[in-house]
């Protein structure tokens, strides 16, 4: 997975995918490489960029065509759930009268999720169990997250913010302040503002998943590179006091940029998904200037981070061999992922 063919493949990705990375990087393909090919369909696939990698691969390369082609077809399947989820929602809560928005869900690419996030109102939570109840949707809790699950669509996570290590990070009038509509397959979706959707996405990377996907970067780049009105995200990160975490996510993803769009040869391969080294996290604790955290709170978020790796690798083996995991074992994993969070102060 590391090495040389590593970067080829990831470069290989990112020139069928980013226009700005192919102008760069303009006489890139490898067509005698097999081996490259593969490893850019497993990067494409672990990062949620495999439907529109393949997309591009099969509009521009007629000797790849068939192949591709294929992938797409049976990418395009998924689709059609996730479609029937956004319409379901947009329905249920049109009816209701609820405030929603689609939270960590646009990213200027399209791709399909692996569930549906929505932001709902806290002070509305109660009667939105409620309504749900009375539509025979079951609710499932535990100590980190609510959701619900219906034939025929994508696992839904309700949240009511966005809260790690027992602390908060966003206002809730800044997550609901000036939402924009986006087209996500063709359905007219609410989503934050360019400012709440940046700080979200750079939060939950670091303290939910605890790595940065190449789909998330690609989106951070975008948004760093035009949309963001970046005095509100700083006062916003000031006020919570998580700027100089802020800004040490931002360098990374710079250092990442300059690495991968600007260096002439790339000194050390970069996987992606982007894990945190343990030395980041430290001095990320180091940054939450105003936000005490105590021991018993950073011990249990260090080990949840090894859990997290852990099952991590789980998702990336099922996705790229046939391994097939009991159903029991599955559960009792992600039991110990949301028993750990919990520990670590995490709910939604």
């Amino acid at each position: 997975m590391f090495g040389r063919g590593f970067n080829e493949a990831i470069s290989l990705v990112l020139y069928y995918i980013d226009d700005e990375y192919r102008k760069t990087h303009p006489n890139l393909f490898p067509r005698n490489k097999p081996d490259v090919w593969l490893k850019a369909i497993r990067i494409a696939k672990e990062n949620g960029l495999l439907y529109y990698f393949a997309k591009r691969v099969a509009e521009e390369e007629k000797v790849l065509r068939d192949p591709f082609e294929k992938i797409v077809e049976q990418e395009e399947r998924n689709f059609i759930k996730l479609k029937q989820t956004l319409e379901f929602i947009n329905s249920l809560f049109g009816q209701e009268g609820f405030n929603f928005m689609f939270i960590k869900l646009y990213r200027s690419i399209p791709y399909t999720p692996r569930d549906v996030d929505i932001l709902i109102r806290k002070e509305e939570s109660h009667q939105v169990f409620m309504a749900l109840k009375r539509r025979n949707i079951k609710l499932k809790f535990n100590s980190v997250e609510t959701h619900f699950e219906e034939k025929d669509l994508l696992k839904v996570d309700l949240y009511k913010g966005f809260h790690y290590l027992t602390l908060d990070f966003l206002d809730d009038e800044f997550l609901w302040k000036n939402p924009r509509t986006a087209n996500i397959c063709g359905i007219k979706c609410f989503i934050p503002s360019y400012e709440a959707d940046f700080l979200s996405l750079i939060i939950h990377s670091l303290l939910g998943h605890r790595y940065l996907s190449l789909l998330d970067f690609l989106y951070a780049k975008l948004l760093l590179n035009s949309k963001l009105n970046f005095d509100e995200v700083l006062s916003q990160s000031k006020k919570y006091g998580w700027d100089s975490t802020l800004l040490m996510m931002i360098s990374i993803i710079k250092d990442i940029y300059q690495e991968l769009y600007l260096g002439a040869n790339i000194a050390k391969p970069i996987n992606f998904p982007y894990v945190f080294p343990p030395g980041f996290i430290l001095k990320v604790f180091q940054g939450f200037s105003n936000m005490p955290i105590s021991m018993e709170i950073k011990l249990p978020f260090i080990f949840s981070t090894l859990v997290d790796k852990v099952f991590h690798m789980y998702q990336i083996l099922s996705m790229s061999t046939s391994l097939k995991v009991p159903d029991e074992a599955k559960d009792m994993l992600m039991k110990a992922v949301y028993k750990v969070r919990s520990w670590s102060g995490d709910y939604k």
